[in-house]
């Protein structure tokens, strides 16, 4: 939410995705508490800088030049083999149930896109490690139940071309960059 708060001073984006993994992130109030804290006063957050300050850091006007990017990729060039029945296993125990905390969050991120007129669209990357049916059918019905858009692109793998032995560096989670190279723009296809 302080992300997207963010945005908005500087940006009008006409659509806002987020990927529905995130909504199952623990979030505990304490993490909230903190967060709180540490935008009050921003010493909190950055306790020891002072070890590194110089006099440039007072005199010099402030330079901004430090830019991700991969906008939060990763390239791991490890391949991690899994057998697929472990994958299966822990599909169905996976946990669901949207915690108070977050759904409080998300209510926030929903109403705030809302009141900026911006399209917001729940989508699922596809996962055999992150995702199953009960989540699925929760975030359906929270869209359906917000007048959202939901798009689960574990619903389109034949469409994506994906095979899971090959296309993943983990059996089912995280996308080999030869995958990703060869699809992007894909999934941005499938959003229109």
């Amino acid at each position: 939410y302080d992300y997207l708060n963010k945005v908005l001073k500087y940006q009008s984006p006409k659509v806002v995705l987020l990927e529905a993994n995130a909504i199952y992130r623990r979030m505990s109030v304490n993490n909230v508490i903190s967060t709180k804290s540490q935008k009050i006063l921003p010493i909190l957050q950055y306790h020891d800088r002072w070890k590194n300050l110089n006099s440039r850091d007072f005199t010099d006007k402030v330079k901004y030049t430090w830019t991700d990017e991969l906008k939060g990729f990763i390239i791991i060039l490890r391949l991690f083999l899994r057998n697929m029945s472990e994958i299966i296993m822990k599909i169905n125990k996976k946990k669901t149930g949207i915690s108070t905390i977050n759904k409080y969050y998300l209510d926030k991120i929903v109403d705030k896109c809302k009141d900026n007129n911006i399209k917001i669209i729940l989508y699922t990357v596809p996962s055999t490690l992150n995702w199953n049916n009960k989540r699925h059918n929760e975030v359906m019905k929270y869209a359906n139940s917000k007048n959202i858009a939901y798009l689960d692109l574990n619903l389109n793998v034949d469409e994506l071309g994906i095979d899971w032995n090959f296309d993943s560096r983990d059996g089912g989670d995280q996308f080999k960059l030869l995958w990703c190279s060869k699809n992007y723009g894909l999934h941005g296809k499938l959003f229109i």
